[in-house]
């Protein structure tokens, strides 16, 4: 039997791409590693599932989330699959949404009820197989004269499936315990693919100060700002959790690709952070100087803890006062007041490392979308041959960016490779 279309990689893209094409009658096989599709989306949104973003609605959509090495890549691709798409794509699988501020989510709140809804949608189709705890080794395409190309998918089961299109959407490297082991990488290579190097995306920093593990467990409302050298990169504010390496939290992850591009490169990079975003320095410096000056027995520790949180506030002191951390408010000259300011409006982190690919929550890297088609999402190396997801090089930052362009590529995938059928 040769079928239509085997879909290799049974995450979100692999799940939407087999529904889709599946609705139009496609003979399909899906090849999934894991026991069932879709693991990775139970972990997504802390087990909620954010599904997409309203910044990518409307008339003028925000692309800005997602990394940009090629933008108009991303611009074609989400133009013609925007949000009102993708969520009457789900609502087709039954499932429905609703919103916090801009963030999408199924109306359950549950992850387990997305994945479960998209399997149900994927055997109501009738037409397409799951073939589970199956990795794949190796993709040939031969050319016959009866049937044209065909791909030949060999499996880890000394099986060989043959398959007119093939659908990679095998997902990137992060997370592998939740299916994305970074074999897809390796199966676009054989295709003759270019693979810009991946990196672990959306995910903690580790930073060389020792005196972190003092801070561990603390979060606060900051201010994130990386630079290498005097060079900017990136910035965000939003809840930051300290840890005994590093930082972490929403505003670390969204700026950790340009931290692991620039480190990959042997780039020296450092995290500038405001601990006090909403408010100004002079603000600040006066708030201090206020209490010290009615309190002038008060340590600096003493001082600081109506501002912050008690650890972190003993740190401070200890910083800007060396062995003097216990010297009464009286006697603080204005060098150690300068140097306190510093470290609560610019305190400077040297980024030493990302956490690896087993605490990412996505990629930066991939397949160069370049040799892709972002109509179609069939590439322009090999005819038949379709790439979705993780696996390209695009990557979003949190808030159901990076699913809803697991959902548009898989989507449009489905569709055309089984339109492709229809016409052949």
């Amino acid at each position: 039997m040769i079928y239509d279309i085997c879909i290799i990689g049974g995450g979100a893209s692999g799940m939407a791409a087999a529904i889709c094409a599946g609705r139009q009658h496609a003979r399909t096989i899906l090849v999934e590693r894991m026991p069932r599709p879709g693991k990775k989306i139970l972990a997504t949104g802390n087990g909620r599932c954010n599904l997409g973003n309203l910044a990518l609605s409307g008339q003028q959509p925000d692309y800005s989330a997602f990394y940009r090495g090629n933008p108009l890549f991303i611009k074609d691709v989400l133009s013609h699959y925007d949000t009102d798409a993708m969520t009457r794509f789900l609502a087709s699988v039954g499932i429905y949404t609703h919103c916090r501020g801009d963030y999408i989510y199924p109306m359950s709140d549950q992850a387990v009820s997305v994945r479960n809804a998209l399997e149900r949608a994927i055997e109501e189709t009738g037409y397409v197989e799951i073939a589970a705890e199956t990795a794949v080794r190796k993709i040939e395409v031969q050319e016959t004269e009866k049937q044209g190309s065909v791909f030949y998918v060999y499996t880890d089961k000394g099986t060989c499936i043959r398959a007119r299109k093939t659908i990679l959407a095998a997902g990137g490297c992060a997370a592998p315990k939740q299916g994305s082991d970074g074999s897809g990488y390796r199966l676009a290579d054989m295709t003759g693919h270019t693979i810009i190097k991946p990196l672990p995306a959306l995910t903690a920093l580790r930073c060389r100060q020792a005196y972190l593990k003092d801070l561990a467990g603390i979060r606060c409302q900051a201010h994130v700002a990386l630079y290498t050298g005097n060079r900017f990169l990136a910035e965000d504010t939003g809840e930051v959790q300290l840890t005994n390496y590093g930082i972490s939290g929403i505003p670390v992850f969204q700026v950790s690709r340009y931290a692991a591009r620039e480190l990959d490169k042997g780039k020296t990079v450092t995290a500038r952070i405001d601990f006090f975003p909403e408010i100004s320095r002079s603000r600040l410096r006066s708030m201090i100087q206020s209490t010290a000056s009615e309190h002038p027995d008060y340590t600096m520790h003493e001082v600081l803890s109506g501002l912050m949180n008690e650890k972190m506030a003993a740190v401070m002191a200890r910083l800007a006062l060396h062995s003097q951390k216990n010297l009464a408010a009286s006697r603080w000259d204005g060098k150690s007041l300068a140097l306190l300011q510093e470290l609560l409006k610019c305190h400077v982190l040297e980024i030493t490392d990302t956490n690896g690919f087993e605490q990412a929550q996505v990629c930066c890297g991939g397949v160069d979308t370049r040799e892709i088609n972002p109509l179609t999402m069939e590439s322009k190396l090999l005819k038949g041959l379709y790439l979705t997801g993780e696996l390209l090089d695009v990557d979003g930052i949190c808030g159901g960016f990076n699913l809803h362009w697991a959902f548009s590529t898989g989507c449009k995938a489905g569709q055309n490779a089984a339109k492709r059928r229809k016409h052949a």
